[in-house]
């Protein structure tokens, strides 16, 4: 039975192909409506009311809508009547205004205007990104700004509010979907293919950008203090700080960070989870005589650790296996999440025989042990024993 509501569906289905058409410089105007019509057979007051509704929905009756092909037929059952053989669209405004649209396409119609303007290859960008079009036009405005300033100063390495564009603190951080899509379009060769997110993608400073370090060894005297931030390139640049150091523990939790132990020779960085590839650009890392990491111990946890090992070679996992695993381990509804996630068959090869065997054993109980979940006293006895030392 042909409804108000199925001739609204059968537009609205019809929309976004033709935004997408025009954004791409065709016209797909007529655009026709396939509507199945009941056969000449059906009962004449069946027959009227289905006209009816054709007809109460036409650009006849709104002055917005659909336009009707009528026809005189001669029927064997109601002899010669007036029947709709087809249902079409002129325009862009009958079709917008019919199906409640017309605010929303105006908009993205002129947003894709601006883009195309100002970066003429993207309209096949345009055509694809529908959903980010729909953002208000000053914010597509500050976007293309953003992208045509990294196209032209790709890998800036400040901070994002250091930016010489007017465009407000937050910008790149709340936007940063839309600023990485558009900026692959357009200039791809300005995102790195690893980061956190787009502005360490596009090469600014991020908070996980910066390296945080502690001594844990009160003896060396060669740092002028003892914890600090410092970008990667600022680490790799002073190395001979960091000669006294053999030991080198890369740790997630911050808390846990900051409560380690006393460990002579030995320096923690914090890690930021799968921004931990950061610290491969640090050549005098792989000089150390350990290099130790520890994780949550989970899927993502063995992932990072992967990840890790891939950029720096011969890393040893501590505090990740099977012992302490089976002394902190709890069932809970957010360890099942973390579990989920999905090692790839590279990250997999990173991975020693009992770590992978500690992997499979986590996802088998979909049981975690999170970093600072394990005893302050057991986890520095343990980082001691490492490096050869007892706390009796």
């Amino acid at each position: 039975m042909i409804t108000s509501d199925l001739l609204r569906t059968k537009a609205a289905n019809r929309y976004r192909d033709v935004l997408r058409a025009l954004i791409g410089g065709w016209d797909p105007f007529p655009l026709r409506i396939r509507v199945a019509m009941p056969p000449h057979s059906e009962p004449v007051g069946v027959l009227r009311e289905v006209y009816e509704t054709i007809r109460s929905q036409s650009v006849e009756r709104l002055r917005f809508g659909y336009t009707v092909d009528w026809e005189v037929v001669e029927t064997r059952r109601h002899a010669r009547q007036e029947v709709p053989t087809g249902l079409w669209f002129r325009s862009g405004d009958d079709l917008f205004r019919y199906v409640d649209k017309a605010e929303e396409a105006e908009r993205i119609l002129g947003n894709a205007a601006q883009v195309c303007d100002r970066f003429p290859e993207a309209r096949s960008w345009c055509v694809s990104n529908l959903s980010l079009l729909e953002k208000h036009p000053v914010t597509i405005a500050r976007a293309l700004l953003v992208a045509e300033y990294l196209r032209v100063h790709p890998f800036p390495g400040v901070f994002a509010r250091q930016l010489p564009l007017p465009i407000p603190t937050k910008f790149i951080e709340s936007e940063g979907p839309l600023l990485q899509s558009l900026l692959s379009a357009i200039a791809p060769h300005s995102l790195r293919p690893e980061g956190t997110g787009f502005a360490e993608r596009a090469g600014m400073l991020v908070k996980e950008s910066l390296i945080e370090f502690l001594s844990l060894d009160e003896a060396v005297q060669t740092l002028p203090f003892r914890h600090g931030m410092v970008t990667p390139a600022e680490m790799a640049a002073k190395g001979a700080f960091f000669d006294p150091f053999e030991n080198v523990l890369v740790v997630e939790n911050h808390i846990t960070f900051l409560t380690l132990p006393r460990i002579p020779r030995t320096l923690a960085l914090m890690g930021h989870g799968f921004a931990v590839g950061r610290l491969a650009a640090i050549p005098w890392l792989r000089k150390k005589a350990n290099i130790l990491y520890w994780g949550d111990l989970d899927a993502a946890g063995f992932a990072i650790l992967a990840r890790f090992r891939e950029a720096v070679a011969g890393t040893r996992s501590v505090l990740m296996d099977r012992a302490t695993f089976d002394a902190y381990a709890v069932p809970t509804e957010r360890g099942a999440v973390k579990n989920r996630f999905s090692l790839s068959p590279s990250e997999l090869a990173q991975l020693l025989h009992p770590e992978r065997e500690m992997l499979e054993h986590i996802l088998k109980t979909n049981h975690w042990v999170e970093q600072e979940r394990i005893d302050c006293a057991y986890a520095n006895g343990r980082l001691r024993a490492i490096v050869g030392l007892s706390d009796d």
